[in-house]
């Protein structure tokens, strides 16, 4: 089965729900679609759910994960499976040895969603996020919230302040299923 047709599909009603401009999802079709890693929940074939990571070290050095893009279509939602899109990312940062997530929720309803799942916010601090290319990673994201983010170690007591993530060239790491 060819599942990065219906991939693309999902992708693009993930952009059309933050009302992301044409322009942007393009771009980001052409440039990122093979550089991110993507979580996709499959409901028997069909994608039903995906979330994309990117990886970056901070100016602390730190290594750290920023997810974006947590999406569910409507048909499939109150299942688990945004919670599990999650767990899978956490889980292939935590053994990869990296030390936190990082998130912009792009409503106040899906901040209190991360809370429940974890998540924590950074005061009041909001977060930039640059692509490799300059593009800004955090379009269609309500910039009046704080960042949040997950400590993915037990003793990890820091908490992440860059205003700016700068997102280096990423290894093409695929999808996880």
């Amino acid at each position: 089965m060819d599942i990065e047709a219906p991939i693309l599909k999902l992708l693009k009603a993930s952009f059309a729900s933050i009302d992301a401009s044409p322009d942007f999802v393009e771009h980001y079709a052409e440039v990122y679609y093979n550089a991110t890693t993507h979580f996709v929940e499959l409901e028997g074939d069909e994608p039903a759910g995906i979330m994309q990571m990117l990886r970056f070290d901070d100016s602390k050095g730190l290594r750290a994960g920023y997810f974006y893009g947590l999406f569910t279509l409507p048909q499939f939602r109150r299942r688990g499976i945004g919670r599990g899109l999650i767990s899978d990312a956490i889980a292939t940062l935590y053994c990869d040895g990296y030390d936190y997530v990082v998130m912009i929720p792009h409503s106040a309803e899906s901040m209190r969603w991360y809370r429940k799942v974890g998540f924590k916010t950074i005061g009041n601090h909001h977060i930039t996020v640059r692509g490799f290319d300059g593009t800004d990673l955090t379009t269609g994201k309500d910039t009046s919230l704080p960042a949040m983010y997950y400590p993915l170690h037990d003793n990890f007591t820091q908490i992440p302040t860059d205003p700016t993530i700068i997102i280096p060239p990423q290894d093409c790491f695929g999808f996880e299923y």
